[in-house]
């Protein structure tokens, strides 16, 4: 069973992609105007995939700290949401992309080496990390109107079109069900009880 994060990484947050993504199609007709309006698409929907894997990395991140805390503190209630309130205080991902470093400073606060444990878990993972720093480039390149910063991401063979999209997408696919089984497995070891999810 997954957490209620990933649930809602490949449940609700899918779905307003998808839609997107069907949009995306249903714009028709052959000529220049067709294909501006693709562009955009294609660049509105990478910053919303953007938006919404650092969401999930949010929700993950709440749903283990939350779960941190009660596993210290079963018998009370409020210690338990003392910690779990004190874990997620001036988090990277509220205040920075999605990234390898914001991922790796905020998930380590549960004592975790969040990176190589993932790559044990998944030796896909290096690869996903590598598609993971275009994407944030990307991002960025477009949040940021960077000509020149989205120039060194089509240099590096990744394109803004729906192809290039998608993979992106996979990749933080696999990424977000590695952290979630990474974590929930972290928290079982770290706490000597069955993975909490």
């Amino acid at each position: 069973m997954p957490s209620a994060a990933l649930g809602a990484w490949e449940g609700e947050r899918s779905m307003l992609l998808d839609q997107l993504i069907q949009a995306h199609a249903a714009v028709g007709g052959p000529g220049a105007g067709r294909r501006w309006a693709t562009d955009e698409l294609n660049r509105a929907l990478l910053l919303r995939v953007a938006a919404q894997f650092q969401g999930f990395a949010k929700d993950l991140h709440a749903e283990v700290a939350i779960t941190f805390g009660t596993l210290v503190q079963p018998r009370n209630a409020t210690l338990a949401r003392v910690i779990s309130a004190g874990l997620q205080t001036r988090r990277d991902l509220d205040r920075t992309n999605a990234h390898h470093e914001s991922l790796a400073s905020d998930f380590g606060r549960f004592g975790i080496a969040l990176w190589d444990e993932m790559q044990k878990h998944d030796t896909r993972t290096a690869a996903r990390r590598k598609h993971l720093k275009w994407f944030n480039e990307a991002r960025n390149a477009l949040a940021h109107d960077d000509a020149e910063k989205l120039a060194k991401v089509m240099a590096a063979g990744y394109k803004i079109d729906l192809t290039g999209v998608r993979r992106w997408r996979s990749a933080l696919n696999g990424l977000a069900r590695t952290m979630d089984v990474v974590m929930a497995t972290h928290l079982a070891r770290l706490f000597n009880v069955p993975r909490p999810w």
